[in-house]
């Protein structure tokens, strides 16, 4: 794919459309495309965040590991849990 192709697909994504075309290119330039099977895992529910996924084609199930799940389609973005930051208080 290309940059322009790349900026095409994060402007999909409602939340990423904010940011403005040229915030998207300079995300487009750091992303990179991951082709994922059928029963891939791609993070478990808890997991610290190091990378957001946009679905491009097809549909990911999200489970809660509580029995309810959702169905991510094109354009989503999906991820693990922010990662919380750790603070030292003294006190």
């Amino acid at each position: 794919m290309s940059i322009e192709d790349d900026v095409a697909l994060l402007e999909r994504v409602p939340t990423l459309r904010l940011l403005g075309t040229d915030a998207l290119r300079m995300l487009a330039i750091g992303s990179e495309q991951r082709n994922v099977a059928r029963g891939d895992l791609l993070f478990n529910r808890g997991d610290d965040a190091d990378a957001g996924f946009i679905v491009q084609r097809g549909a990911f199930r999200i489970e809660n590991g509580a029995g309810a799940e959702i169905v991510a389609g094109p354009g989503a973005l999906i991820g693990g849990r922010p990662r919380q930051p750790r603070w030292n208080i003294a006190r």
